[in-house]
C-alpha cells in the first residue's frame, strides 16, 4: 500500500478530497532539522481549519476556538506526539484527529470547572507559606516538614 495515500479523504481548500499524506506525517514526526520544522508547519496548515472548526460548532468564540486550536496543535499534537501514534493500518486519521480534539475539550471543559470550583478559596500567600515552613525548619526530612506544617494549619 502506498503509504502516501490514505483512504479516507479530508476536504481541501477548494472544496475537493485529498488524502492524508503519510508521507508529511512521518517527516513531522521523524525529521530533524529544517525538514521536519517544515512539515509540521505543512501539517498543521492543513489541518488548522478543521480543528477550528470543530471548535468553533461546539460552541466556542472565535478567540476561544483560536485558543483552543494552538493549545491543541502545542500541546496534544506535537507535545504528547499524537503523530507517532497514527498509521494507515490502525485506521483513520481523520479519526484520530477528531477524536483527540473531542477529548482535549473535555479535558480543557474539566481544567477550568476545576479552577472555577476553588476560585472562591484564597490561597496562602507566599509569605505565610514561608511562615509556616520557618516554624518547621527543626525537621530533618521533607516528609516531617509537611507533617510539622499539616499539624500547624
Amino acid at each position: 500500500m502506498n503509504k502516501s495515500i490514505m483512504k479516507s479523504p479530508v476536504p481541501d481548500r477548494s472544496g475537493g478530497l485529498t488524502n492524508t499524506s503519510w508521507t508529511m506525517i512521518d517527516m513531522a514526526v521523524l525529521g530533524e532539522g529544517t525538514k521536519g520544522d517544515h512539515a509540521k508547519e505543512q501539517f498543521v496548515r492543513r489541518y488548522w481549519p478543521a480543528v477550528y472548526a470543530y471548535f468553533r460548532k461546539a460552541g466556542q468564540s472565535c478567540n476561544d476556538a483560536s485558543d483552543l486550536s494552538q493549545g491543541f496543535f502545542c500541546d496534544v499534537v506535537f507535545g504528547r506526539n499524537l503523530l507517532s501514534t497514527a498509521s494507515p493500518q490502525r485506521g483513520r486519521f481523520r479519526s484520530l484527529l477528531l477524536t483527540a480534539a473531542q477529548n482535549y475539550v473535555r479535558e480543557r471543559h474539566r481544567y477550568n470547572r476545576r479552577a472555577k470550583r476553588w476560585s472562591g478559596v484564597a490561597p496562602l500567600t507566599l509569605s505565610e507559606s514561608e511562615a509556616l515552613v520557618k516554624k518547621s525548619q527543626g525537621a530533618q526530612t521533607p516528609e516531617a516538614a509537611f507533617t510539622q506544617a499539616w499539624a500547624m494549619s
